[in-house]
């Protein structure tokens, strides 16, 4: 069974160190994206009608690929660890007491559930005033386009914290699993160091 146990806190870390890297590549790209292009004041041919700013347009196409990638590579990473660490408690009895287990299942629940409040409803409301937002700007319809960008705008410190939460909590179960498999958790605490020896008969008979 420890074969199975150590794969299984394998997949279950590279899983963790996935999604923590998929945040840290969507973050950093949108912080380099917006100001780059804010400071080259591009103008899209395609929007020549909308009086409004034209790198927000671009960067947002760019920032929009970019979370779509990011959001690919998490989701499957967030189940892979869920089902891994509930293998390892479940099946590999994990001692749930230890401080180090603690902390990376409540990090890993803080986790998860930030990442579904933002995939399935703030991402879900954002996108559609995107795409309209869109829509309108090569319409040329600007003050429709204003109202679908203000509704974007409105949800957008909503998702960077519930993406700030999702990273802290991924990194901290992160940091406990590396903790508790270096530890041996799993075999109580303790790593046998090497064969165990008989007790010589001499020892034995003099008793």
């Amino acid at each position: 069974m420890r074969p199975w146990r150590a794969f299984t806190e394998m997949v279950h870390l590279v899983a963790l160190g996935l999604w923590l890297g998929s945040l840290v590549m969507a973050a950093a790209t949108a912080a380099v994206v917006f100001p780059t292009v804010k400071s080259l004041d591009p103008r899209l041919p395609g929007f020549a009608a909308y009086t409004g700013d034209h790198w927000l347009l671009a960067a947002g196409h760019v920032g929009e690929r970019v979370f779509t990638i990011s959001y690919l590579i998490a989701f499957p990473c967030s189940l892979a660890a869920i089902i891994t660490l509930a293998a390892l408690v479940l099946l590999f009895r994990l001692p749930r007491t230890r401080p180090a287990v603690v902390l990376r299942i409540v990090a890993l629940v803080i986790a998860v559930a930030a990442f579904a409040a933002q995939l399935l409803v703030v991402s879900q409301s954002m996108n559609a005033s995107l795409r309209a937002y869109w829509a309108a700007a090569q319409a040329g319809q600007n003050d429709v386009a204003a109202r679908h960008q203000a509704a974007f705008q409105e949800l957008h410190p909503m998702a960077s914290t519930l993406m700030a939460i999702t990273g802290i909590g991924v990194l901290v179960a992160l940091g406990a699993g590396a903790w508790s498999a270096g530890a041996g958790e799993g075999d109580g605490g303790r790593a046998q160091s090497g064969p165990v020896l008989e007790e010589p008969a001499l020892v034995r008979e003099g008793r």
